[in-house]
């Protein structure tokens, strides 16, 4: 079936405005400032609020796991394809491909320069229910590849849908804590890392797409999407 109604996705575009703006250059002090903090410890509060989280009962992992690989490189990339597809515009797939690539080795190297470890390995009782029990903690990878891929998804998503993405975002950022990978200022740090380079790569697709910086208004579906 083809037509306007008959998908979820669109090819969509917008201007960059002063919302953009505020919101990047409020990712950026997020993800400095929270650097900072995690160079120096884990707050109490923090540690709390991991706890909190990381208790609560077995029975939500199977649940959020699958949610979970939203944040995952291939999952993600799985994601990309399926928009390039249903939106028949591949500057679509490859710019979000690209932006997740692009995210996953940036959170490498923020993870290296700031080196605070997981939440086992500063001292915390875990209750841990994933493989990442060592390594690096700030930034969370996952967190920031499914803010990234909710940043270049949401504006070719049709209104009733944004909410779903953004729902799915926060459960991979829950589930970071929750099966005991990362602390909470991990996840905040990857979901800003993740928005700012999403930001970043959505004004590149626009401007490939159309040839133009993206416009201020969403622009209206155009004929060919398709189901």
């Amino acid at each position: 079936m083809v037509g306007d109604q008959a998908t979820a996705f669109v090819p969509t575009g917008r201007r960059w405005s002063y919302l953009d703006t505020i919101r990047s250059a409020a990712a950026f002090a997020i993800l400095l400032i929270g650097a900072v903090i995690a160079r120096h410890g884990v707050p109490r509060p923090e540690a709390d609020l991991f706890e909190s989280i990381n208790q609560l009962p077995d029975f939500l992992y199977p649940v959020v796991w699958p949610i979970m690989q939203l944040g995952s490189v291939l999952g993600a990339l799985a994601v990309a394809l399926v928009m390039g597809l249903r939106t028949r515009r591949w500057s679509i797939g490859v710019c979000t491909a690209a932006a997740i690539g692009t995210t996953w080795l940036v959170a490498k190297w923020v993870k290296d320069q700031v080196g605070r470890g997981r939440p086992f390995g500063v001292g915390l009782e875990v209750n841990l229910r994933d493989h990442a029990t060592y390594g690096l903690g700030y930034v969370s990878g996952h967190a920031a590849i499914a803010t990234c891929l909710y940043t270049m998804v949401v504006p070719h998503l049709r209104e009733r849908y944004r909410p779903i993405a953004l729902a799915a975002v926060l459960i991979v950022c829950f589930a970071r804590i929750y099966s005991g990978a990362h602390l909470p200022l991990d996840v905040v740090g990857g979901a800003a890392l993740g928005m700012l380079i999403g930001e970043a790569f959505r004004v590149i697709e626009v401007r490939w797409r159309t040839g133009r910086v993206p416009h201020t208004e969403d622009l209206v579906a155009e004929p060919d999407a398709v189901a």
